[in-house]
Formats: C-alpha cells, sequence, structure tokens
C-alpha cells in the first residue's frame, strides 16, 4: 500500500490534492458535512485531520493502542475514532485538544469498530466487536481546554441483538434510526428512543462491513466480504417516533 489519500474532483474527473504523511494502512475516512475537512485514521496509530482547500495536514492525533475508524461531526467542530482499547475519543477540530473519552463501566468490553454522529452532533454512535451498538450524549463545552470534558459523555442506550460483531454503524439523516452491519450478515434498523430492533435485512453471504444512508432519500448502501455492494430501499412505519 501507498499510504496516500487523493481527493478527486468527480466533476472533472481529476486529482485535486493527494495527502501524505500516514506510515500504514489506511483504515476510514470520513468528510465533514461542510466539505471542508477530511479525517482519516491508520495503522500508524493516529488521527490526521486535512484541509481540502488549501491541500494541508491540520492536526496529528495519537491513540497509543491503535486506530479502527474515524467519524466527523456535521459541522465538523468534532472528530471522534474508536479504538482497540475499548474506547472512543473525540477532539475538538479547532483546538486539537481530547474533549471526550467514551468508555467503561458503560462502555464498550471490545475494540470499537465503527463511530458515527447523529445529525444533531450531539449525539454518536459506536459499534464493537463486542457485539453491541452503544448510543453516546456528548457533554463538551465549546472551547473547551484540555481535561474539562474527558469522560464526560454517558452512555444513553445499548442495543445488543447482534451474533457476531458490529463492523458498521450509523444513523439515518432524519436521526429517526440506527443502522448497523455485523460478521453476523445481517443488517438491523434500531429505534434510537427505545433501543429495540425493528427490522433485520439480510442478502449478504459474508459480513457486512459498511453501511450508508443516502442524504437525500429511504436509500443506503451496505459493503460485505462477499464481495459485493447492494443498494436497499426502506419504508418503515414511524408511529413510534416522536
Amino acid at each position: 500500500m501507498n499510504h496516500i489519500i487523493p481527493v478527486w474532483d468527480i466533476a472533472a474527473r481529476t486529482i485535486k490534492h493527494i495527502f501524505t504523511g500516514h506510515e500504514q494502512d489506511i483504515y476510514s475516512l470520513d468528510f465533514a458535512g461542510n466539505g471542508r475537512y477530511i479525517a482519516s485514521g491508520s495503522g500508524d496509530k493516529t488521527v490526521r485531520l486535512w484541509d481540502i482547500l488549501d491541500g494541508k495536514l491540520v492536526y496529528t492525533l495519537s491513540i497509543e493502542d491503535g486506530v479502527t475508524t474515524v467519524a466527523m461531526s456535521p459541522d465538523g467542530h468534532y472528530v471522534a475514532a474508536g479504538s482497540l482499547d475499548k474506547s472512543v475519543r473525540v477532539w475538538d477540530t479547532t483546538t486539537g485538544y481530547l474533549v471526550e473519552r467514551l468508555e467503561s463501566p458503560d462502555g464498550h468490553k471490545d475494540s470499537v469498530y465503527s463511530v458515527a454522529f447523529a445529525p444533531n452532533g450531539r449525539d454518536l454512535v459506536s459499534g464493537s466487536l463486542d457485539k453491541t451498538i452503544k448510543l453516546w450524549e456528548l457533554n463538551v463545552p465549546r472551547g473547551a481546554f484540555p481535561g474539562t470534558g474527558v469522560k464526560g459523555g454517558k452512555c444513553i442506550r445499548t442495543f445488543e441483538g447482534h451474533k457476531d460483531f458490529v463492523l458498521s454503524v450509523c444513523l439515518t439523516p432524519d436521526g429517526h434510526w440506527v443502522m448497523s452491519g455485523s460478521k453476523d450478515r445481517g443488517v438491523q434498523f434500531w429505534d434510537p428512543i427505545t433501543g429495540n430492533a425493528q427490522m433485520m435485512l439480510q442478502g449478504h453471504k459474508n459480513s457486512v462491513i459498511s453501511v450508508a444512508p443516502s442524504p437525500t432519500n429511504n436509500l443506503f448502501a451496505t459493503g460485505s466480504g462477499d464481495m459485493r455492494a447492494r443498494i436497499w430501499r426502506y419504508v418503515l412505519s414511524f408511529n413510534s417516533q416522536p
């Protein structure tokens, strides 16, 4: 692997930037909602934040036990990372300070392999090899300095039902549903209010390693170890929604 991140201009079909600096394989990428920044997580145990406008590295953030996944908040103000040490870390992108560390006693019991922010930017979901998904409420004041918010978030919901590792999590753009993909080959929809599973989809012949909703309609895509990507349409009753 060449450990680089090419950023493409889709309309022009040309490479706009090539970000270099990671020293091992890159496991995860995520754009900020405003399109200004991109976060990357690598086997070199770092999270890097890049500025797409000027093509420069903004911050390098380290996790001693290794990075598995990254996610940016919709407004680009925070970047979160899951780790082999069972925790989720959240940094303020304007300062580079660590402001949250989400972990035991209410946290995961095994490595965290997926994280995603809710559309409101205040909540976050995480999926783990412990077969659970957790919904966290962040408690970070804007402009926090080191130590002010660390371990301040709380787990407000745990979703249980997958029979194997949870490898991918996300929320629908309206925030009404938590979605998850697992090594058990299933995709589940969860009610974030009750924590109950609402629907389970099967179709892949291997682990579901990626789940991503469309930002504009009731479509979502899944990627699997069976070497296939699938596009699904969902229609769910909203009677149980607030």
